[in-house]
């Protein structure tokens, strides 16, 4: 949904509904194919394991990351989810720019 500014420039912000519904296909897949092997679903949900690996990811993460990049992580995460906010005039130049 456009949002206005000043001088009839548009604002394009909008949800990314790609991400929500990759992110429930994949966690669906998964969760999925495990009943259909015949695994009850309490047998994913081990905690140990779920710590293993979020932090175990997070920390390679860091370690491959700069301090700038993960004080910025929050910022990050609103643009994956809700898109960024750009005028429409240097989206289309930028789109002409690249073709």
């Amino acid at each position: 949904m456009p949002i206005f500014a000043s001088e009839g420039v548009y604002l394009i912000r909008r949800m990314d509904i790609a991400t929500i519904a990759g992110l429930i296909i994949g966690i669906g897949a998964v969760a999925v194919a495990f009943l259909m092997e015949g695994g009850a679903i309490s047998s994913i949900l081990q905690m140990p394991a779920m710590i293993l690996v979020i932090f175990g990811t997070i920390g390679a993460a860091t370690v491959t990351t700069s301090l700038e990049t993960l004080k910025n992580l929050p910022n990050l995460l609103k643009i994956i989810f809700f898109g960024r906010i750009e005028q429409a005039q240097d989206l289309i130049a930028r789109i002409v720019k690249m073709a």
